[in-house]
């Protein structure tokens, strides 16, 4: 169940937290996030920090944390010949899926579209060729799942 993003006007920090339930090695899982572009410069450099709490078969508790600092840009081409097509498409597949099954069918289809066409243009190397063709077949079968 996703908290919605709760920011703290002093300190900038934005925070999402999810309870996932059970995960696997095979689970996949992507948060979507927006920036006021006012705000950020191409000289900007945005930190991430992920923390996962999670306890082991063995009942012991453990704690990860990945940090990063991704540079921004307002540059949409980029941006978008840069971007992990794969990373995207799940995201994209994983909104349409949440506003389904909170019955916005029709936002449902129309991001499934945007992130369609987003997706086409992103896709320059082979690899991401690949990537977006996987994407096809996944939001094809979910759009056709939503009629």
């Amino acid at each position: 169940m996703i908290a919605p993003g709760k920011t703290s006007e002093s300190s900038h920090v934005t925070l999402i937290r999810e309870h996932l339930g059970n995960a696997t090695k095979e689970t996949d899982v992507s948060f979507t996030f927006s920036v006021d572009g006012s705000k950020v410069k191409d000289s900007s450099s945005l930190p991430f920090q992920v923390q996962i709490r999670y306890k082991k078969k063995d009942g012991s508790r453990c704690l990860r944390v990945l940090s990063q600092a991704k540079q921004a840009t307002a540059d949409k081409v980029k941006v978008e010949t840069a971007s992990n097509v794969a990373v995207m498409g799940l995201a994209a597949v994983q909104q349409a899926s949440k506003l389904a099954q909170a019955g916005k069918v029709e936002e449902a289809r129309e991001n499934l579209l945007a992130a369609t066409k987003m997706l086409k243009r992103s896709a320059v190397s082979a690899q991401q060729q690949e990537e977006q063709a996987v994407f096809n077949e996944a939001a094809l079968e979910l759009d056709r799942g939503l009629l």
